[in-house]
């Protein structure tokens, strides 16, 4: 099928200086109440969280600035319950509420900053940063998690500080290294680990681990070619854990691997598969390209690696609602299909699709996912919806994660031979049906 959904996750680097009073509060956007101190402060919520639960929302605001900008720091807060915080540009305007969406974003919006400490702030070197446009249109993705026994109300807020004009000459950007491979037993530790190289030389200036509630560490090892592996980082939190900046930076080139090992311990009467948990070595790196991507996934214990370039997927304006079944039986499947394991799903454009998969080089526009929606027989239905969707012909196409690959699909995973096609219309919800059939050999 050919598409990854992007699971990004937390960036945090050292202080930054902060310049200038607060903004008054547009709507939706800056909150004073959070006591940022920067150029430019935007908010989302607040929002409630359920006892035990978890909410990942996305809000929409658009930036304060009149003219072009560059970007040099940042500073952030999130409320206790905030797991991770994370803004995305967006090169058209969104005129949508406050509403749940996929960690990760989508193809089409490009990663700026990203957080997942209660207080941060982030401070780049002479010449390193992020441009932003006039007005751009900014997506502020929110993950909270609450493991009281009680509800939780929750918000998130960052603020920007503006560089001269044109001072910025490298950007900085994103890279995860580790893997999606997962499938905690209920009631017992566990561990997971990969190995991934960089597709290109990079120099990283800084990192940190990333798991969720049920985590109990992560190493990170560095094993140059021909040499031995050293360790270059230790943790063992998950909810805050600390950032390793790399004074002058590490170089690590194709023929280098980063060693990326986590830890668990599932108190849950469940298995926990990938994205309820994750397995990651986040961190910063310039000179960049993009946002590198290295997982292990699918059920290949081999990282494969990709830029996170956004693709142009013009204006918006529409939803198309994926309403996913199965056939009663789907030979070759592995694990499941009633098992609730995760469903991944994603929107092609019509001339993109070829008989009965994408064309050669042919990518996602929208992508989304659904967790704990079981397909017990062929009236069980799970859907998900594809906001902000340009309208136009497109095709569905779905997974189902039975083999605890996470993403990317895998051998024996359930999915729809030849997908589904639909129409989406400005102002409306289109609705394309899924029928799970086949499974991937």
């Amino acid at each position: 099928m050919g598409f990854r959904c992007r699971f990004l996750i937390v960036l945090a680097a050292a202080a930054a200086a902060c310049r200038g009073p607060v903004p008054a509060a547009p709507d939706g956007g800056a909150d004073a109440g959070t006591g940022l101190v920067a150029d430019a402060v935007y908010a989302a919520g607040p929002f409630s969280v359920a006892a035990g639960g978890e909410i990942v929302i996305c809000t929409f605001v658009q930036a304060q600035n009149d003219q072009d900008v560059d970007i040099s720091s940042f500073v952030s807060h999130q409320s206790p319950g905030g797991h991770h915080l994370i803004v995305y540009t967006v090169d058209h305007p969104i005129d949508l509420s406050p509403t749940p969406c996929p960690q990760g974003g989508q193809p089409g919006w490009d990663y700026i900053y990203g957080t997942q400490d209660e207080n941060d702030s982030w401070q780049l070197p002479p010449g390193v940063g992020f441009h932003l446009k006039a007005h751009q249109q900014l997506a502020l993705e929110t993950h909270f998690i609450d493991a009281t026994p009680e509800p939780l109300e929750v918000s998130s807020a960052f603020g920007v500080n503006y560089a001269p004009a044109g001072s910025v000459t490298q950007r900085a950007s994103v890279f995860y290294f580790g893997t999606e491979n997962l499938d905690l037993p209920p009631g017992a530790p566990s561990r997971a680990e990969a190995f991934c190289s960089p597709p290109d030389p990079i120099v990283i200036h800084a990192i940190v681990g990333h798991e969720h509630r049920y985590g109990t560490g992560v190493t990170v090892g560095f094993v140059p070619d021909g040499g031995g592996e050293q360790t270059i980082y230790q943790t063992r939190q998950w909810d805050s854990p600390p950032m390793l900046h790399l004074d002058g930076g590490l170089a690590v080139g194709p023929t280098d691997r980063l060693h990326v090992i986590c830890d668990w311990d599932n108190s849950s009467t469940s298995a926990v598969t990938f994205p309820g948990e994750m397995c990651f070595a986040v961190g910063a790196y310039w000179p960049s390209q993009a946002l590198l991507f290295c997982a292990a996934s699918g059920g290949s214990s081999d990282c494969s690696c990709g830029y996170g370039v956004p693709l142009d997927t013009g204006p918006g304006g529409s939803q198309v609602q994926a309403v996913v079944q199965r056939q009663a039986s789907i030979a070759g499947v592995k694990g499941d299909p009633a098992s609730g394991a995760p469903i991944y799903c994603a929107l092609y454009r019509a001339q993109d699709w070829a008989g009965v998969q994408p064309a050669a080089g042919a990518e996602a526009l929208y992508v989304d996912y659904v967790t704990g929606e079981a397909l017990p027989d062929t009236a069980a239905a799970a859907s998900m919806t594809f906001v902000d969707v340009t309208p136009g012909d497109y095709v569905a196409t779905c997974f189902m994660d039975t083999i605890a690959g996470g993403s990317t699909p895998g051998s024996g995973d359930p999915t729809n031979l030849g997908g589904a096609f639909v129409t989406a219309v400005k102002g409306q919800t289109a609705t394309a049906a899924v029928v799970l059939d086949y499974a991937i050999p």
